[in-house]
């Protein structure tokens, strides 16, 4: 396990030394992200069919590759996982017993570097075709594909862009944490 700082760089960094210390089958990235999508709620979990930089223009002639995929066989594998084993969609927040369901969902999540807090900040073409953002996906994906690793990253939603308060993330965070480790177990548990 590679824990990084937060962002492209540092995540690209950390996944090429883990990847240069040994044969891995594949990488996994997890974390929370922030939702692009108004139907995405506080602790729905997304698993990546890509990962796309939303901050990087694209020449005309396409030079520059800004998605990536996740391999098939770790997606669809990944997804029966999740699909087959739903109870660790539910968790309770302690501190008020108010429950938080997730729901599954898969699609492209947007990479940036910076804490995305209103959509104009990302280009109107991408907000179609991502479901989130985050800070380090796409940049490790990136690096898998330039050492020919598979990868796929596993995020849970911890606001909803232009919806969710400050307050609120810090409310939530812990039991948003939890709720991860307890999606990191069952893919562990499960792969």
């Amino acid at each position: 396990m590679v824990c990084s700082d937060v962002g492209k760089i540092n995540a690209a960094l950390a996944t090429y030394c883990l990847l240069c210390t040994g044969d891995l089958d594949f990488v996994v990235v997890a974390g929370l992200s922030g939702a692009i999508q108004p139907f995405l709620k506080l602790g729905d979990v997304i698993v990546a069919e890509s990962a796309s930089f939303y901050d990087i223009d694209i020449p005309r002639n396409g030079e520059i590759k800004c998605v990536y995929d996740t391999s098939l066989d770790l997606f669809k594998k990944t997804m029966n996982i999740y699909k087959r084993n739903t109870d660790f969609c539910s968790i309770v927040y302690e501190k008020n017993n108010k429950m938080i369901n997730s729901n599954i969902y898969s699609g492209v999540i947007l990479t940036g570097d910076k804490v995305v807090t209103s959509i104009i900040d990302i280009p109107p073409k991408l907000i179609s075709t991502g479901l989130c953002v985050d800070m380090e996906s796409a940049a490790i994906y990136q690096t898998c594909e330039y050492l020919n690793t598979r990868c796929i990253s596993i995020r849970v939603i911890s606001d909803v862009i232009g919806m969710t308060s400050p307050l609120q993330i810090l409310r939530y965070k812990q039991t948003l944490c939890d709720l991860l480790g307890n999606v990191l177990e069952l893919f562990i548990e499960k792969y």
